[in-house]
């Protein structure tokens, strides 16, 4: 155990903690972090000379690094006047921090007004809990080895509640491998085309409305919008038909959103039988309810109910009455808890829980148990004698060794190159059958609207 734990200790764990490098895909991330990350090294200087990102990782273009307090007075550990509450300087550890992430992905930086109206916890000390720094993506645009982006969809104020406790970093950054990168490039958006199939139906709909029938392209105009519309040849006179398929269009444009995650949502269990095993084993396995089941942080030595924390419990104590038997060490961790000394299990879902619900494209390449190598080597943390408990609890089941053994596993593996034609034609299965569809609907509206005219005849 103290092998592993010193091994969990090394630059690259450190790094992983400051970022953690789960797969999501999205759009920005949104990273918490620590107030008290000073008490695992004591300068900056061995900060300075860690490359915080693998050199796998390229400059990130086309992003700025967005930073506000969490708290007031505005930055962490600033000398700040005792009059304005104003920082007097740019030189806390934490602004120190956020510098160093911003040299090496070559960020611009910008300092916002703090979040105080979203972020009003303090850390045991009676200190600002930290600061929030925000990646904003601007193009919408992969290179191979660069980085994406995701985070949740809820509000700030939920991301408070979240990590109130301790400021522990729960939103993730994600490396896309060169495979996934092509995947993406080959991906066919819904939105886009949506956008696309709308535009093209409206020009072939006025065509057929503006050029007389006996001109050469009025066939070719028919042809097109029996292809794109109904299957059938669609006449001027039809407009409910028309305006009706319209309507489907705009409206899958509108919801693509949720059409594309909902389209893409099974892409990722193309990958788990064969190249990430252990993904779909987090789901039944001896360990799985320790990692959490919601997106709640480690919380240690406080009362749950107080920290709003007594749903999350409730589940978990649940699920583990149904386990029992299976899941002796999560009745043991949860025992804890009902004293107050444990508000909730090791949280995290690893990116599993960002798999099930930001799935549009993951692949796992750097780290998968990151919070978990966290919460283990973080020796500044001040409730560490719970931290011992509960690796003791690990241990003793046998789970600890595992977990790790696990992460080894995945770090080791490489993605096969069919991954992408696998998931290209995934994609591409998905666009027809949003086309179908489309189809269906028009052909039933159509018919609706030839029954309609008969019965208006008779």
């Amino acid at each position: 155990m103290a092998d592993l734990l010193r091994e969990l200790q090394g630059p690259r764990a450190y790094r992983l903690v400051i970022l953690t490098l789960t797969l999501v895909n999205g759009c920005h991330v949104s990273l918490h972090t620590y107030d008290h990350f000073t008490r695992i090294y004591s300068s900056f200087s061995e900060i300075n000379n860690i490359t915080i990102f693998p050199n796998n990782i390229r400059k990130l273009n086309g992003f700025k690094l967005k930073v506000a307090a969490a708290h007031n007075p505005p930055y962490v550990y600033l000398d700040r006047d005792k009059t304005t509450g104003q920082a007097n300087n740019m030189d806390g550890p934490d602004i120190q921090m956020i510098n160093i992430i911003s040299k090496q992905l070559d960020l611009d930086i910008e300092f916002l007004p703090r979040f105080n109206e979203l972020f009003n916890g303090k850390s045991s000390n009676g200190k600002p809990i930290g600061v929030v720094v925000e990646l904003f993506e601007h193009k919408h645009d992969l290179t191979a080895n660069s980085i994406y982006i995701h985070t949740y969809n809820e509000q700030f104020s939920r991301f408070a509640e979240m990590t109130r406790p301790y400021n522990y970093a729960t939103l993730s950054v994600m490396i896309l491998s060169n495979g996934a990168v092509s995947v993406v490039n080959s991906f066919v958006g819904v939105k886009e085309l949506t956008i696309v199939c709308c535009c093209l139906l409206a020009a072939i709909w006025l065509g057929l409305s503006v050029v007389p029938r006996d001109h050469p392209a009025t066939g070719i105009l028919k042809t097109l919008g029996s292809l794109l519309g109904s299957g059938v040849p669609l006449y001027p006179k039809w407009w409910s038909a028309k305006l009706s398929l319209m309507s489907f269009t705009v409206l899958f444009a509108i919801m693509s959103t949720d059409l594309q995650s909902l389209l893409t949502s099974s892409l990722i269990y193309e990958i788990v039988p064969n190249d990430i095993k252990t993904l779909r084993e987090l789901e039944s396995n001896e360990y799985s309810l320790l990692l959490g089941e919601g997106h709640y942080n480690m919380c240690f030595g406080h009362n749950h109910e107080q920290n709003n924390h007594s749903n999350y419990y409730t589940r978990l104590q649940a699920r583990a009455k149904i386990l029992e038997n299976k899941q002796l060490c999560v009745q043991r961790l949860l025992e804890g808890g009902k004293n107050g000394k444990i508000g909730c299990v090791i949280e995290t879902y690893i990116g599993l829980w960002f798999i099930k619900k930001f799935s549009e494209l993951v692949i796992v390449e750097e780290t998968l148990l990151t919070h978990w190598k966290g919460f283990v080597f973080f020796k500044g943390y001040y409730a560490l004698p719970m931290v011992n408990k509960v690796l003791s609890i690990l241990t003793e089941n046998g789970i600890t060794n595992k977990i790790i053994g696990d992460y080894v596993g995945i770090r080791r593996k490489v993605i096969p190159k069919n991954v992408t034609y696998r998931l290209t034609l995934k994609n591409f299965y998905n666009t027809i059958y949003v086309i179908v569809i489309l189809y269906a609907i028009s052909i039933i509206v159509f018919l609706i609207e030839i029954l309609i005219g008969r019965y208006t005849k008779i």
